[in-house]
């Protein structure tokens, strides 16, 4: 079952010339996104698993041959791009980048803007939240 959509009629297009869709919930992920909820923006539905509750939301953007997947979320004017993966219940928000071979992943991370990912960060745990009812550390890149 499909869990999104594009929306070929809502696009942006990068310098480069590719053209990202803006995606639709096609069903409810959680309580917080419904159907018919537009989430960010993807180049192709190969940078956005259909299954699990990925998601990429609001202005964030996710292309080249970058995959989101498993339960994490993409955020705000963050970007996912290159061969870069983001899993497992990982969080990049702000104006966070993952690129190149990067990757977020583990119980928590949370990519801020303060840094991209990439060889000269590495995450750091920085405090506990609630996730799906239960307490997890937050992680986040840091500058090495």
């Amino acid at each position: 079952m499909k869990k999104y959509e594009l929306l070929k009629d809502d696009t942006v297009t990068l310098p480069s010339g590719k053209v990202l869709y803006r995606i639709r919930s096609l069903v409810e992920l959680d309580p917080f996104l419904l159907p018919g909820d537009l989430g960010g923006y993807i180049e192709s539905t190969k940078n956005l698993d259909q299954n699990g509750v990925a998601w990429v939301h609001g202005n964030a953007r996710v292309y080249d041959n970058a995959i989101v997947r498993g339960n994490a979320h993409i955020f705000e004017n963050a970007e996912v791009y290159g061969n870069a993966k983001v899993y497992g219940n990982a969080l990049v928000r702000g104006n966070a980048k993952v690129y190149g071979n990067g990757y977020a992943a583990g119980l928590m991370s949370s990519i801020m803007p303060e840094c991209m990912t990439g060889p000269r960060c590495t995450a750091m745990p920085l405090y506990v939240t609630m996730l799906k009812y239960m307490a997890v550390p937050v992680y986040a890149a840091m500058p090495r």
